[in-house]
């Protein structure tokens, strides 16, 4: 049988715990590019650009048959 490990510990970040090591860093680095790529509008893509790209993969999945759920 598997050993009980509290949920408190599975959430512990640090060197012992089962995050494991580097997370900090990483989760760090990656919202701090996210927040420096918001910064740069210019290479945001437009929202109508974006809307038309699902509404062709929408029509796309229709023409072949497949079945999805919108939400």
């Amino acid at each position: 049988m598997a050993p009980q490990v509290e949920a408190r510990e599975k959430l512990e970040v640090g060197d012992d715990g089962p995050v494991g090591r580097g997370y900090d860093g990483w989760k760090r680095a990656k919202v701090e590019r996210g927040l420096a790529q918001a910064r740069d509008r210019s290479a945001m893509i437009p929202a109508d650009e974006v809307l038309r790209g699902f509404r062709m993969i929408v029509k796309i999945n229709v023409a072949i048959g497949q079945r999805y759920v919108v939400a």
